[in-house]
């Protein structure tokens, strides 16, 4: 078989190697975002540039240039036009990764070949990224998108070698419209253009190209220029997985992290920059120059995940068989081969910690790496090995030989200092927020999706705990769950009533009746949660919330702010109260729910006429409930006053308060929340016996996934503090969630005191 033979067989096997699992594999987070955001964009006509990310929340939204966006539409829609399934949604989406990964194997053959390597060479090339494990990995099991701008960047290069200027600086800006990383190569281009041609040709031939792409992609989303930049450049203030700042990130902060980091790299971009085109013994060769930067991209900076190999496996293969001394090409190659094993270390890690398999779509647990165990280990030692072997693969490529020279001297001891943060780090984590241990502890989840897999029937014990070990689970279900109720089978979908969905696999009646009981059986209580409101529509990760269907067709029961009107008669002489709280009841005795958990509206009943429109609801689910089933109201504010609050308690076994928002707070939305409202707390308490008191629960607000907002867990520390000084009883978790970057612990002293 003749060379090109050869090629065009290893071009089938690789092909035939990401093809095959392409359909039944994914990062649960990435697809989710991947399909949600295709979804807002293409059936919602939504700019999800516009929509803030969770401050604070590890997991990001789309946060890319829009060509990625584009591609997501286009094959989102062929795919709803060949069925939709979910194994033919991830199949087209991975299948324009999976091409440019295949492309990007020849581009790098054909530039192999530019700079004068033999034909057994250049084979070898195309062969390692075409059939590299990192490669295969990363575009069709993980369907992460790094090769479409791996294969624009290997294109720029191999245009630059033919003299193609503008074309490769076309090259260059499709590669940034889909990942902003690869920027970073343009100074090194434009300096040596301006050193060899003069400014102007540069501004015509490179730059105007290059910033016309730019432009061109960005052009229907620039009217919200601000949320677009600050989408654009999320990353930058978060620190990546597959360097040491992610060590060094947990004694100093993310935070901190990232500003040293990006300090640290501009400095040491400029001065690369500064030796490449000022010493004049230093190599021309293009390739050699490009591979350095980008090395000193992975030895530098905070924001570097392991993803970004793919990028820059062709530049860093060209220079181990191009570089002009054969003892750094064997240095390089040795550096590069280390940080492939620290790669793959890291995936294996990554494989027990994620999972990649679609029927988890969503559903990626936020708990810290440290308490992963062995594959949290796996995971921050390649992190350490792969900052390290960048170190030296920039040392190597960049010629800073006297550096070099004086780091190996040291080897022995970086080594130790390398492994002891390692094992520093992955000692057991702090407890994040601690709960007091009080007897009534609710947590409130958004849907059965923000804890459980379909088919589920108790919390996982990790998850349990570090959610603050719950009495209580309330499941909140839309409205149109109990109107249509009678007509539901057990086989029935019931995604559709949850508040927070994912594409995960429906739920269906029968799985939340084993879920319902499941949890019961564990020794929990389980509240089913009411909702007050006929919707409450939110775009953020998705398009989430509720809208019911039935209030829809019987607008007149509704009022301008979308609050049921409970007092008005239906056409069969029932009040809205009564036929709801029947179709409310009928499902809990169905189910086996252990009471109600009435869901007062966001504002929260703050006056006499808030509570003497609620009052009807409760009245009736009192008299259809007995007294075996807890009833809970929330949304309760102190502002009502004592006897207010008291003509609630006449129907509820417990009152939640209202507690302040922190991020309300700040930004004025609920300027009244502060010490003001605590005075009015301690008012109220001063007027209720001691009976009335055992009644009031307080909320502690953490995270609201749908809604878009995250608490500070130091803020949330301060919430807990402060109420539980002054009430006793219990506490409301809003809302419970395998999302919350922080643990909620229960105080173990306090319940050692309690036993």
């Amino acid at each position: 078989m003749g060379r090109g033979g050869r090629l065009a067989g290893i071009v089938a096997v690789a092909l035939a190697a990401r093809l095959a699992p392409s359909a039944y594999t994914g990062h649960g987070w990435d697809l989710f975002v991947w399909l949600k955001t295709s979804e807002l964009f293409l059936n919602e006509q939504i700019n999800i540039y516009s929509y803030p990310q969770l401050e604070g929340f590890p997991w990001g939204f789309y946060a890319y240039p829009p060509p990625w966006l584009y591609l997501l539409a286009g094959t989102r829609y062929i795919a709803s036009t060949l069925g939709g399934s979910r194994e033919v949604s991830i199949l087209f989406l991975k299948l324009p990764i999976i091409v440019a990964d295949v492309l990007c194997g020849l581009i790098l053959w054909l530039t192999a070949k530019r700079l004068g390597l033999g034909e057994d060479d250049a084979y070898k090339l195309a062969t390692i990224y075409l059939l590299n494990p990192l490669t295969i990995f990363v575009s069709s099991i993980w369907g992460m998108f790094d090769a479409i701008p791996a294969l624009f960047t290997t294109l720029a290069v191999y245009l630059l070698l033919s003299g193609r200027w503008s074309a490769a600086a076309a090259s260059l800006g499709l590669a940034t419209s889909f990942k902003i990383y690869p920027v970073i190569l343009l100074p090194s281009i434009l300096l040596l253009q301006i050193k060899k041609h003069g400014l102007r040709r540069v501004i015509t031939n490179l730059i105007l190209p290059f910033a016309c792409i730019l432009l061109i992609v960005s052009l229907p989303f620039l009217s919200d220029l601000p949320s677009y930049l600050d989408k654009l450049l999320y990353h930058r203030s978060n620190v990546g997985q597959f360097t040491y700042w992610t060590l060094l990130g947990i004694f100093v902060g993310g935070e901190v992290a990232s500003v040293v980091g990006w300090a640290l790299f501009t400095a040491a971009l400029a001065i690369i920059l500064y030796k490449q085109h000022t010493d004049p013994n230093r190599s021309r060769n293009l390739t050699m120059m490009l591979a350095g930067i980008f090395t000193i991209f992975l030895a530098t900076s905070p924001k570097i995940n392991v993803q970004y190999l793919v990028l820059g496996l062709p530049l860093l293969l060209l220079a181990a068989w191009i570089h002009d001394d054969p003892e750094s090409r064997r240095e390089i190659r040795r550096r590069l081969t280390l940080l492939h094993m620290a790669a793959l270390t890291f995936i294996a890690g990554s494989i027990f910690i994620i999972g990649y398999d679609p029927a988890n779509m969503g559903k990626v647990s936020n708990l810290s790496l440290l308490e992963s165990g062995l594959a949290g280990s796996l995971v921050l030692v390649a992190a350490g090995v792969a900052g390290w072997e960048s170190v030296k693969l920039t040392l190597a490529l960049n010629k800073l030989t006297l550096l070099k020279r004086r780091l190996d001297e040291r080897a022995g001891i970086a080594s130790i200092i390398v492994v002891a943060l390692i094992v520093v780090t992955v000692l057991p984590s702090p407890a994040g927020v601690r709960l007091p241990a009080q007897p009534v502890r609710v947590a409130i989840i958004e849907s059965p999706d923000s804890i459980f897999q379909v088919g589920s029937t108790s919390i996982p014990p990790d998850l349990y705990r570090s959610l603050g070990e719950p009495t209580h689970v309330v499941i909140p279900l839309s409205p149109d769950f109990f109107i249509d109720y009678p007509q539901l089978s057990p086989r029935s979908e019931v995604s559709r009533y949850f508040r927070f969905r994912l594409d995960s696999g429906g739920w269906t009646l029968f799985d939340l009746f084993k879920l319902v009981n499941g949890l019961r059986s564990s020794g929990l209580k389980v509240l089913v949660g009411v909702f007050t409101k006929s919707k409450d529509l939110l775009v953020s990760y998705g398009m989430q919330g509720y809208e019911s269907s039935w209030f829809r067709g019987n607008q007149y029961l509704v009022d301008k702010n979308d609050r049921m009107a409970f007092g008005l008669m239906l056409s069969s002489n029932v009040s809205l109260a009564e036929f709801y709280a029947r179709r409310v009841s009928t499902a809990v005795y169905s189910i086996g729910f252990d009471g109600v958990y009435v869901l007062s509206p966001q504002e929260g009943l703050v006056s006499i006429g808030d509570v003497e429109w609620i009052e009807p609801l409760l009245v009736e689910l009192r008299a259809n409930l007995d007294s075996s089933k807890e009833v809970f109201v929330d949304g309760v504010d102190p502002l009502l006053g004592g006897d207010a609050i008291e003509r609630l308690m006449s129907y509820a076994d417990y009152i939640v308060i209202r507690s302040p928002i922190w991020l309300r707070e700040i930004t004025s939305e609920e300027p009244r929340l502060g010490p003001e409202y605590m005075e009015q707390l301690r008012s109220v308490l001063d007027q209720l016996g001691d009976q009335r008191k055992t009644q009031i629960l307080y909320s502690v607000n953490v995270m609201d996934f749908s809604s878009g907002w995250l608490i500070p867990a130091l803020q949330v520390q301060l919430q807990v503090d402060t109420f539980s000084s002054l009430l006793s009883r219990g506490f409301v978790i809003y809302f419970a969630s395998r999302y919350i970057p922080y643990r909620l612990t229960l105080d173990s002293t306090a319940l050692r005191s309690v036993a």
